[in-house]
């Protein structure tokens, strides 16, 4: 993880023109079900300040990676990451320029953290607490630029059939089909979204059934 205090942020012409210390995070955000929007914090003892789990990189590791470990290392949640957002730049006092790349990250698994010298706290931040908590403001604005990017969504494409079955179709772009249109077994409906994943249920009313069965 990054050691040493976090500075305030700093023009780039009064950085030192050392090879700046290149480190990486991400902002890892989750919806409740009430909809509130909540970030991922850490709270380091050493410092006694609230911020975004980020650290250093290691010799010859791609920055992504650094921002994953590091993520995983500080708060025990597993991640994958998004959008890049855009890096922030300062100078810590004898030592010299230092360059975090930042990422959005969406949690896949929480395996927990313990309390260590490092980091003794992992918080789910309330992102309107944010310009309350969150130590640095450099940080916030990280947080507001990944506020600002347009939550991902998908075309869910339901296909409903005689016997009242229904087919549900998501992660799928550049529909071939509108809505209302009748459809032929073996007929395309789309092709599958940059991924490549399509999701696909079978399902009796509400309920999900065995698809094995259809294919």
């Amino acid at each position: 993880s990054a050691g040493g205090a976090h500075p305030s942020y700093q023009d780039a012409e009064k950085m030192s023109h050392r090879k700046p210390i290149r480190a990486a995070g991400a902002v890892v955000l989750r919806t409740r079900t009430d909809g509130t929007r909540e970030v991922l914090v850490v709270h380091r003892p050493r410092y006694r300040d609230i911020t975004l789990p980020k650290g250093k990189q290691h010799r010859n590791e791609p920055l992504p990676l650094t921002a994953v470990r590091e993520v995983a290392e500080e708060t025990g949640c597993r991640i994958r990451l998004g959008v890049p957002l855009q890096p922030v730049e300062y100078s810590i006092r004898k030592v010299g320029p230092k360059v975090v790349s930042w990422w959005i990250g969406e949690a896949l698994e929480e395996q927990g953290h313990s309390p260590d010298d490092e980091v003794d706290e992992v918080l789910w931040l309330p992102v309107d607490r944010a310009d309350d908590l969150l130590t640095y403001p450099s940080e916030l604005q990280v947080l507001e630029e990944a506020l600002s990017v347009p939550l991902p969504t998908t075309t869910i494409v339901v296909v409903r059939h005689d016997d009242g079955l229904m087919t549900v179709y998501a992660g799928v772009d550049k529909l071939s089909v509108a809505k209302g249109d009748t459809v032929k077994r073996g007929q395309s409906i789309g092709a599958a979204r940059n991924s490549g994943v399509v999701h696909f249920e079978v399902r009796q009313g509400f309920d999900s059934v065995d698809p094995e069965d259809y294919l």
